[in-house]
């Protein structure tokens, strides 16, 4: 049964969390619980001896900003969520339903959403791939979710197909990088996600280092790629790295005909680094 109680900050497990703890955000909630107290209780559910956070993690911080000990929340059973799944799939839907999300932690909870129903349900078959000049051409992406899901997903949330491959290609950029611009202005911004999303880890990287400078030296993907890649003085990027920036988007017959076409380079140059092994061991 769901009750509500005040519960020790130290007994919550957080875990990791799909949305960070805009520092702002939390200096923010915490000037209005110091001065009305906490309008809304966070949500729990019991583990063990403690608790394992469904929704709240924002009220959280603030609560700790504020050196409080304890934190009213709504308490649910062990078996009302049994499992992690469970829990992910709540704090998913919290986030989902309340809006206010950046283009980013919508495009993260709608994926992390897909990863839950794969779990629950199984991964989908591969089929044909759908015709969409909006899907990523990596056939993973268009056998992500099955077409249950997504039919469900745009019932309830308005997430057509072409939205959901959108937010799983922004999803799969890497985690540090994710992690590093969560709160910066492109994480408003789906298209710069996008862009973002099509370029190589190096690149990635590249292009945050300079939106996240001190003083930033871009403003958007676009001006970083400009700077990159054109500005006067600016560092070249590396032939062999645009090439691959190209490569990682062809299709697999497409990879295979690249290969048929430089095989010879291709076996010299296995042969070269088999004998450097070979020199090494």
């Amino acid at each position: 049964m769901t009750s509500y109680s005040m519960i020790p900050l130290s007994s919550i497990d957080t875990g990791a969390r799909l949305r960070a703890a805009d520092p702002a955000w939390v200096a923010f909630l915490a000037e209005e619980i110091a001065a009305d107290g906490q309008i809304e209780p966070i949500r729990v559910v019991i583990r063990g001896n403690g608790y394992k956070l469904v929704d709240g993690a924002r009220r959280i911080a603030a609560f700790i900003d504020l050196g409080r000990g304890e934190i009213e929340a709504r308490i649910e059973p062990e078996q009302a969520l049994a499992d992690d799944i469970a829990v992910r799939l709540a704090e998913i839907k919290g986030h989902l339903l309340r809006g206010a999300l950046t283009a980013l932690e919508h495009a993260i909870s709608v994926s992390a959403w897909c990863d839950v129903f794969q779990d629950v349900n199984g991964a989908p078959k591969r089929g044909r791939k759908p015709k969409s000049p909006d899907l990523n051409s990596q056939e993973e992406i268009g056998v992500a979710c099955d077409t249950n899901w997504s039919a469900a997903a745009q019932e309830a949330l308005g997430i057509s197909r072409s939205v959901l491959f959108r937010c799983i290609k922004i999803a799969r950029i890497d985690a540090d990088i994710r992690s590093r611009i969560a709160l910066h202005p492109i994480a408003e911004v789906q298209r710069e996600l996008l862009l973002l999303s099509e370029l190589t880890p190096v690149r990635q990287k590249a292009v945050v280092d300079l939106l996240t400078s001190e003083p930033a030296e871009a403003a958007t993907v676009t001006e970083a790629l400009a700077l990159l890649d054109h500005a006067p003085g600016a560092k070249p990027v590396p032939a062999y790295e645009r090439l691959y920036d190209r490569f990682t988007r062809l299709k697999a017959p497409e990879k295979e005909a690249f290969f048929d076409l430089n095989a010879d380079a291709i076996d010299a140059w296995i042969a070269k680094r088999a004998a450097k092994n070979r020199r090494a061991a």
